[in-house]
């Protein structure tokens, strides 16, 4: 019988780690914001097909408060973090800034 551990981590493994691993290993050492890992796993996921089209609508239509972050001066950070969540999950090719930003933003506000 296959161990517990072993189930779980290959779940884990088929929803999408094997893809976000090859991400992460360039970041080793390196301590990222969770807002940032959380956006890098929806592009990637999204990117290899593991979250499906209404998912991914119903994600898109969460708010971003991205007029709440201008009016208190920390859009430019919102810019930034997605730019290395985009950069770092490999799909800068795929999302436009703007859009990385919003999803940024809307992992920032969803959290509590």
């Amino acid at each position: 019988m296959p161990d517990p551990q072993q189930i779980c981590q290959k779940e884990a493994w088929n929803r999408g780690h094997k893809h976000e691993c090859k991400s992460l290993r360039s970041l080793t050492g390196k301590e990222l914001p969770k807002a940032v890992l959380a956006c890098m796993e929806l592009l990637t996921r999204r990117k290899h097909g593991l979250i499906l089209d209404d998912e991914w609508a119903m994600l898109c239509q969460l708010q971003t408060h991205i007029d709440d972050f201008r009016k208190i001066g920390t859009y430019e950070n919102v810019e930034l973090m997605a730019m290395g969540a985009s950069q770092f999950s490999l799909t800068q090719n795929m999302f436009n800034k703007d859009f990385v930003a919003a999803m940024y933003a809307r992992v920032c506000s969803q959290h509590p």
